[in-house]
């Protein structure tokens, strides 16, 4: 009997991999013209029409544009290094992997991936063509859609959508009976080989992490358990005993969809794992690596402070904290190494850290390891899903929350922190970005381990923050690959579903001199807030020198292109484009030697570190954000005060494009000695600092703001989002301009999730263009044409004549809609008018030039609050009934006084 059941098995394997499903259940064929499907057809008595290879080939054609399994792609070189480098600044920061080089194959070049191109060359002739497609009642099919047919197929059940660069667009669905029955939308039905279901440099990243993540099939991910053991009982059938199979699940015990496989025997393993049933796609466990007085004056003014000692910003250096803007009633989600509770920047007086550590510990770890603290000072939230503290000295966890929403309690006087940090000034110097801000953290890293752990699906990291108020997640961590991984399918996932929430992730540090397109996943998802790394103030640089104790002669990095330091691009922020040619980073701010809380072991302590990466301008990012949500949930918007009839609720989206549209150029990019710097002036957005750097005040009115000032217009209400429904709507905001005058409109959406397998990430795409009144069209991100491939688009524009200008957001093609959005607009205001004979509902601002003024008339109310359908309710996520009743109105101790 087991000499039997083990033959059937690699005979199974055998048919498989000819695309031949040995199954009971009746089988259909596809006609060469349409779908003949019937009731003939589902009751077993098939078509009997074929496609011809000419049409097989169009198809092949079209997929190698679309599909990463037809990619010819090889690894950025390792650099040896300057031995004139200073080696302590260079070590960590290792070129990613990139996808810069990467060609498509064809029916004639397919020998970089021969087994991916075996599906479609045993069609490649008439000769060959022997027999028609099948197709089984229950297998997972690709299809392609007709054309401007949308991905939702009904009772169908469409696991990714793929938008090809090539003009057509397919879904990967479960089901082909069902899938036969959409021949309105659907031109092809093919079932999905094996040969494309893996990750194509699977090897290599494998030699690294030893550890597969298998995505299952939506059937086979119900009986997640079962596939498992089914997976290890069938392996060990075939004579091998090599496997260990873990069911990835989430808090509630219920599978992510997700296995995680352990082999020693790589390659026949990825194999037989590609012909198995239940499998969708393979790829590597990546590696997960983990990737302020000063930074706060230039992320809110953009000035750089050249002299003297750390102290307290002034109210002009930082003047949204002095307008109140602390981050009241803001809580944001970090998810790190660990957090070092009894640190002076987050401890509570009146609570027992030692006791809650202690408790936390003894959870044992996961996804059920939860703390909430609905009444501690600073942290809101403790999920010990690794442990339950920082547990090591120096933590990077604990320097990444400290940036973000540091302050101090009632026990630290404003002196020193520690004995012997004399150059780090006094108490208040260092406070995070968001000092009235609570934390929600996820506690993934285990002492002096290089890497951390994350959950499956980052949802649920993402959830438990989100359930006790968060709607920011910042995170300072990423894997040295630039893909599209599970993780960024399950951050964009998580964003479209949840539209009033922000994740940002650290672009990478991968020497940009050595290769571009470094940025490393899930920054290169489409959704996020990737974030890169300028450097610093040339007052930190200075005083950093002389703390680490650096020869009187400046070490190279001392030293700028640019009269102000913080102008710069860091030496060791990643690069973009994605392996897409997406832009990335989206924006950059100051994280070059930013100076944070120290974690100890065990005693409490006040201690300060200085650190640089892109792991430290995230977090600078984040407690920014929470500045600019709190500008809207308190009513600072449109007045510049305080105001409760103004408050709203914000879209991520729109903070997102605050964050973007206000964002200043860098002047250069520092490189390596002796290479010097790139001049990058005048050209945002690029590859190495995205859209710009962080600078609040290029978009954020406050009170008493005077004429040449900027204003800004926004669209991005969470309540009443601005939706685009299906391809072909649109949505126009008119403007009167005067000419000379300038203005920027920057629009950002959420897309729908992609495929691991696509080349393009895009699924929805929207686009934004500017029309003046003599008929010019201005396109964003310094195009002349639509741009096809990003979900942040910016257009500056010169009013060349007088008149209305037309800022219209177009849905050139929607596959799984409704498809929500948020718009700004900013200018030079000089003073509101009301034109005789306005309409009521007009919002007209005067914008300034010279001693002229420019008229910008918003055909809509200030806030546009348009009327969303039932629909669209139905669609995203709403969890805002299951928030306890936490109290963030107070964080206690000391803020800075200004």
């Amino acid at each position: 009997g087991m000499s039997v059941r083990v033959e059937a098995d690699r005979q199974e394997q055998e048919k498989s991999s000819r695309l031949y499903v040995r199954t009971p259940r009746p089988i259909m064929k596809v006609s060469t013209t349409a779908l003949v499907v019937g009731l003939a057809a589902l009751n077993g008595q098939a078509s009997t029409a074929e496609y011809t290879s000419e049409e097989w080939a169009t198809v092949f054609t079209q997929l190698t544009g679309c599909l990463v399994s037809f990619a010819s792609c090889g690894h950025s070189p390792t650099p040896t290094g300057d031995p004139g480098i200073d080696a302590d600044m260079v070590s960590g920061f290792l070129p990613y992997y990139t996808k810069e080089s990467c060609e498509a194959a064809t029916l004639q070049d397919v020998t970089p991936f021969p087994k991916a191109a075996r599906w479609f060359q045993q069609f490649a002739s008439p000769a060959d063509f022997k027999s028609a497609t099948e197709v089984v009642a229950d297998d997972i099919v690709i299809a392609r859609l007709t054309e401007g047919a949308s991905a939702d197929l009904g009772a169908v059940n469409v696991t990714d959508v793929i938008r090809c660069n090539t003009g057509a667009n397919f879904v990967i669905a479960q089901g082909g009976a069902k899938v036969l029955e959409s021949e309105s939308t659907i031109d092809f039905v093919a079932p999905f080989p094996a040969e494309l279901r893996a990750f194509p440099e699977l090897e290599v990243v494998f030699n690294s992490t030893g550890t597969l993540r298998v995505r299952l099939t939506p059937s086979a991910s119900e009986v997640a358990e079962q596939t498992a053991s089914r997976l290890v009982a069938r392996r060990r059938l075939a004579g091998a005993d090599d496997l260990t199979v873990e069911v990835a699940k989430r808090a509630d015990g219920t599978p992510t969809g997700a296995l995680h496989v352990s082999t020693a025997n790589f390659v026949e393993t990825v194999e037989w794992l590609r012909f198995s049933e239940g499998v969708l796609y393979i790829e590597p466990l990546f590696d997960i690596i983990p990737k302020n007085g000063d930074a706060a004056i230039i992320s809110q003014t953009g000035d750089g402070v050249d002299g003297g000692s750390f102290s307290v910003p002034t109210p002009e250096e930082a003047p949204f904290w002095a307008a109140g803007l602390l981050g009241q009633n803001q809580v944001v989600g970090i998810g790190d190494s660990g957090l070092d509770s009894r640190h002076c920047f987050f401890r509570d007086e009146n609570f027992d850290e030692a006791d809650a550590i202690a408790k936390r510990q003894a959870a044992g770890g996961g996804l059920g390891a939860r703390f909430d603290y609905p009444n501690h000072r600073k942290i809101a939230q403790y999920v010990a899903y690794t442990d339950g503290d920082e547990g090591e000295v120096g933590g990077h966890g604990t320097h990444v929350a400290g940036s973000v929403l540091g302050s101090f309690d009632e026990g630290v006087t404003d002196t020193l922190i520690e004995p012997g940090q004399e150059w780090y000034g006094n108490a208040t110097s260092h406070t995070g970005m968001a000092p009235a801000a609570k934390a929600a953290f996820f506690d993934m890293g285990s002492p002096v381990l290089p890497y951390i752990y994350t959950p499956d699906d980052l949802e649920d990291m993402f959830m438990p923050a989100y359930e006790v108020g968060a709607r920011i997640h910042t995170n300072s961590w990423g894997a040295n690959w630039n893909v599209y991984s599970g993780n960024c399918r399950s951050t964009d996932k998580f964003l479209h579903e949840n539209q009033d929430f922000v994740v940002l992730f650290a672009n990478g540090n991968a020497l940009p001199q050595f290769t571009t397109g470094s940025v490393g996943a899930p920054a290169s998802a489409k959704n996020c807030l990737s974030v890169g790394a300028a450097r610093n103030s040339n007052r930190s640089l200075n005083i950093t020198k002389y703390s680490y104790g650096a020869p009187e002669e400046p070490r190279w990095w001392h030293t700028c292109g640019t009269d102000d330091c913080a102008d710069e691009m860091a030496f060791f922020s990643s690069s973009g484009p994605t392996y897409d040619n997406r832009i990335k980073p989206d924006v950059v701010a100051p994280g070059f030697w930013i100076h944070s809380a120290q974690s100890d072991i065990e005693a409490d302590t006040c201690a300060i570190a200085a650190l640089l990466g892109t792991s430290m301008a995230t977090p600078v990012t984040a407690g920014n954000t929470a500045l600019v949500r709190q500008w809207f949930t308190d009513g600072y918007f449109p007045s510049g005060s305080p105001n409760k009839e103004d408050a709203f609720t914000p879209m991520g989206a729109l903070l997102k494009a605050m964050l973007v549209n206000g964002a200043a150029d860098m002047a250069t990019q520092q490189l390596l000695p002796p290479n010097g710097v790139i001049d990058l002036s005048g050209s945002s957005p690029n590859i190495m600092s995205g859209f710009g750097r962080v600078q609040l005040n290029n978009n954020m009115l406050l009170s008493g703001n005077k004429a040449g000032e900027k204003y800004v217009f926004v669209d991005g209400d969470y309540s009443d989002m601005p939706v685009l429904e299906a391809s072909g709507d649109s949505k126009t905001y008119e403007f009167i301009v005067e000419e000379g005058a300038s203005f920027r409109a920057t629009m950002v959406y959420y897309d729908a999730p992609a495929s691991e397998l696509a080349t393009v990430a895009i699924i929805n795409d929207l686009d934004v263009a500017v029309e003046s009144p003599d008929g010019t069209i201005f396109y964003p991100n310094g195009l002349s044409a639509a741009d096809k491939l990003n979900t942040v688009e910016q257009i500056n524009v010169v009013a060349t004549v007088s008149g209305t200008y037309k800022v219209t957001v177009s849905a050139s093609s929607i596959l799984s809609g409704p498809q929500p959005f948020a718009v700004v607009v900013s200018g030079e205001i000089e003073e509101p008018v009301t034109p005789p004979g306005g309409p009521d509902n007009t919002i007209v601002i005067v914008i300034g030039v010279g001693c002229g003024a420019v008229v910008i008339v918003c055909a809509a109310i200030m806030f546009m609050r348009r009327r969303s359908p039932p629909s669209q309710k139905d669609m995203f996520t709403d969890v805002e009934a299951k928030n306890p009743a936490y109290d963030l109105s107070n964080p206690g101790g000391k803020l800075p006084e200004l």
